[in-house]
Formats: C-alpha cells, structure tokens, sequence
C-alpha cells in the first residue's frame, strides 16, 4: 500500500496553538514525520488525526521561532520554509545537498530562526524525494499586530491549504525509479520540464 506523510503534532499536547502575542518572543513547535494509510477509492491518501492537532504554527513578525523535527520515516527528510526570507542562517533552508545534510530516519533536528520583515501566510513542505506530494506540507502564519487593523471585525480565522496529490509507486523510489507511472502533467511548464531529483524519466515534449 501506498502511504502519506503529515505531523502528528505541533505541541507535544494537542491543545489548539495560540496566536503569539508581542510579549511571546519563542514559538517551540514539534513536527513529527510519520507514515499514515488511509483508504480514499482506489488511492492511499492524506487523513489528519484530529483538527486540534494539524493547526499550522502561528507567529508574531520578531518572535523566534524554534522548530524540532523528529523523523520517524524510513528513509531521511528535511523540511524547506517556503518564503521564509531567514537572514543570517541560510543553512535552515531546507534543501538536503544544498544547504544542509538531510535528516536521518529516526533521527531529530531543530531549526531556529527569527520571523523578522514579514506577514502573512507561507507554507513549509518536506524537500525530500516526493514526500510532500504525499502529505508532508502545511501553512506558516506571521502576525504583524500594527498592520492588521480589521483583526478586531472577524471571529476566527481559517487557513485553507490545497494541493494536488500526484500518486507515486512509493516515495523512496521518488521520480528517479523506471517503474513510475507516466510524468504528471503537473510537472510540465509552456513547454518545458521541471527536472525534479534529476530524474532521466522526466523528458521534454
């Protein structure tokens, strides 16, 4: 069977995260990456445990933010987060081979960095092989308290992440094994390929 990927939780309790406030300079946020089956028609697919605890990490722009991974896959991982400017620590950017080494299985990493120059929603995903394709992604929200100033005009805010899942053999083979389905549309741009892991299957039209 097929698999996904997703956090177990963002807290080691599965109380809903706060919104930081300005006085809360530390945001400490554990991700574990674990496999889940799940059954949706003929496909494995993503299922989240409970809606407490896949709330995505919710920061003030300044507060630092210390993130724990612990790896309890099979094969390595590293997390990227995407639009995160990260000065002065370009080596948290997630990339295995670039700019760190990945994260053996069973193994733990931490990423600390500061939220500083930026709001609004971004996203962190897995940067290994296919992973998350399968599951392994969620949202990053930063607060900046002086430019909201209709916060106060809603109850509750909603975050939406949507994402097309693209059902390989098994993400340890990735896009690099023969025994993959034909390239997903999705990897196709005006007429040119997006090589993902190097792969030699991935061919221009």
């Amino acid at each position: 069977n097929q698999y996904s990927l997703f956090f177990r939780s963002l807290l080691p309790s599965t109380a809903p995260l706060p919104i930081s406030s300005p006085s809360q300079r530390h945001l400490n946020i554990t991700i574990n990456a674990s496999h889940h089956h799940a059954l949706l028609t003929a496909y494995a697919a993503t299922t989240l445990p409970s809606r407490r605890s896949t709330l995505p990490p919710t920061a003030n722009t300044g507060n630092l933010v210390r993130i724990r991974v612990r790896n309890e896959l099979q094969e390595p991982t590293a997390l990227h987060w995407h639009g995160m400017f990260l000065r002065g620590v370009p080596w948290l950017d997630g990339v295995p081979g670039q700019t760190q080494c990945p994260i053996p299985a069973d193994k733990e990493y931490t990423y600390e960095f500061r939220v500083n120059g930026q709001c609004g929603i971004y996203w962190w995903h897995s940067h290994f092989m296919a992973q998350y394709v399968n599951g392994m992604v969620g949202a990053f929200i930063i607060h900046n308290p002086k430019m909201e100033p209709f916060r106060k005009l809603y109850d509750e805010e909603y975050t939406v992440l949507l994402s097309d899942w693209y059902a390989l053999i098994d993400t340890p083979r990735s896009l690099l094994s023969s025994e993959n389905q034909a390239t997903h549309s999705s990897y196709i741009r005006f007429g040119h390929v997006r090589y993902h892991n190097y792969s030699s299957d991935l061919r221009p039209i």
